[in-house]
């Protein structure tokens, strides 16, 4: 008897779970009036239900005629899998119902267009050269208390994901469940032009999912060491062309992220990394010193073809009566800061800053096999982004007093954030403090509606990615998941 109640105790727990999971999943297909995350949702339902069907079906086994330590200590294993099951689902719910806040959602909704729009034509593209390219679900974007921007590689255990559990086997686990996820800093929900930065972080997903086993990480790494390697400054020198394959993924976001939003986006990377002169000389370990950072990216801008310093002219173009103070530096300008900085930094940076170029004009050219250059897959239009084109003008309508009409289009979104932060950059030197204020909340509403509607019509699902096999296979996995030495004991 006293087996048999301890028993119908995680049975409870088991069957609340599956209950609260079944009309969660409910309400969000009734909510998702577009099936917008129709592919996320089917994989995350699957999953869980084929996790806590093989936990049911395992706990149906455990003998009731074992000694009641025997049998106490094996209900609190399937407890803690039943817990850790719970905590999968509610890592990813809290991300999708942020969609129902009356404050985030409407930013939220706007982030999925610039996302999809960033995401998918890559995908799209290359797989005309290379038939076997798949694209997975969208990334999903979330508003979450940091102020930068970040991707959460599916590799790397999330923080709220790493306790009670054995890393690598999470590591592995992730790299399979096909959602991956994008951090926006709460900046957005009133500042929708910082939606800027999901340029760079899709950038990160693109180069984790493009090729399998992220291969395309170890491509451009290559390709940027061969680079550095051949330089005359830096020839043969291993430690800094091991300095540099390090970067790699942050220098493929920038560059992904110039090709998607053009010069805007080093607008967004320059008020994160502006800074006195020591800071902008210190490098870490995944970026390169701010400096070199700023010139790389505006190198990138002139090797596509444009200047560096077009948005301030188109800043000027917009605001034509007043004098508009440049919010870019030069290359020349970052040049200068390590020269004159007084520490220990600026022999390292100089020597950066000596390969920026090259490097610069390489990667700008970087193809990915069969698929094509990446400026062709993500369809680099330079016209877009010169003085008094398309987003020049969808900057000068953002500024009306009604929202401008949408472009309907796989483009349009992005087009239209690049748009905002130039209509920002030109409302924010207004002198008139209520009168800037009032801008700017009308430019925010704007910015929100054009994006929205211009969405992509259609349904966006990633047909034939996980195969029901997977599904079942991943579900088992997370079922009998790795739970600690304390449990082993």
């Amino acid at each position: 008897m006293l087996n048999q109640t301890r028993l119908e105790q995680t049975r409870r727990e088991l069957k609340r779970l599956q209950e609260a999971i079944i009309t969660w999943f409910k309400m969000r297909r009734e909510r998702d009036k577009h099936q917008q995350y129709h592919t996320q949702l089917n994989v995350l339902e699957a999953v869980l239900t084929a996790a806590l069907g093989r936990i049911e079906a395992a706990l149906d086994g455990v003998p009731l005629d074992s000694s009641s330590g025997t049998f106490y200590s094996a209900c609190r294993v399937f407890d803690r899998r039943i817990m850790w099951v719970h905590r999968v689902w509610e890592y990813f719910q809290d991300k999708f119902d942020q969609r129902d806040d009356p404050l985030l959602g409407p930013t939220l909704a706007a982030a999925d267009e610039v996302v999809w729009s960033c995401y998918t034509e890559v995908f799209q593209n290359a797989a005309k050269g290379e038939p076997e390219v798949k694209q997975g679900p969208a990334p999903l974007p979330y508003i979450e208390l940091r102020h930068s921007p970040h991707a959460i590689p599916r590799a790397e255990p999330p923080p709220d994901l790493r306790s009670n559990i054995d890393a690598p086997f999470l590591q592995e686990y992730l790299k399979q469940l096909p959602i991956p996820i994008v951090g926006l800093p709460t900046d957005c929900a009133h500042d929708p032009w910082w939606l800027i930065s999901l340029g760079h972080e899709v950038g990160h997903h693109v180069q984790y999912d493009l090729l399998p086993d992220w291969h395309l990480v170890e491509l451009f790494g290559e390709q940027l060491g061969r680079t550095v390697m051949a330089h005359p400054a830096t020839m043969n020198d291993n430690q800094v062309a091991q300095r540099w394959n390090g970067w790699g993924r942050e220098i493929f976001a920038d560059l992904f992220s110039i090709l998607c939003m053009g010069p805007w986006a080093l607008w967004a990377i320059t008020e994160l990394e502006l800074a006195d002169e020591q800071t902008m000389c210190k490098s870490k370990t995944l970026y390169p010193s701010p400096v070199a950072r700023l010139a790389l990216m505006q190198r990138f801008i002139e090797a596509l073809g444009l200047n560096s310093q077009t948005m301030n002219s188109v800043v000027s173009a917009l605001r034509p009566k007043d004098k508009i103070a440049l919010t870019v530096p030069t290359v020349e300008e970052l040049i200068e800061i390590p020269l004159s900085a007084e520490n220990n930094q600026a022999q390292g940076v100089n020597t950066d800053l000596s390969v920026v170029p090259e490097v610069a004009a390489a990667l700008a050219g970087f193809s990915i096999g069969t698929a094509g250059p990446l400026k062709q897959l993500c369809g680099w239009n330079k016209s877009e982004f010169e003085p008094y084109q398309l987003v020049f003008n969808l900057a000068d309508e953002l500024l009306k007093p009604l929202p401008p009409q949408p472009l309907r289009n796989l483009r349009g979104a992005r087009l239209f954030t690049s748009a905002a932060v130039a209509a920002w950059m030109a409302v924010r030197n207004e002198v008139d403090e209520t009168l800037r204020r009032d801008k700017m909340a009308r430019l925010a509403e704007n910015v929100v509606t054009a994006i929205k509607e211009s969405r992509q019509e259609g349904t966006r699902a990633a047909r034939g990615y996980l195969v029901e096999t997977d599904v079942e296979r991943l579900g088992e996995e997370l079922s009998r998941l790795p739970l600690g030495a304390d449990l082993e004991q």
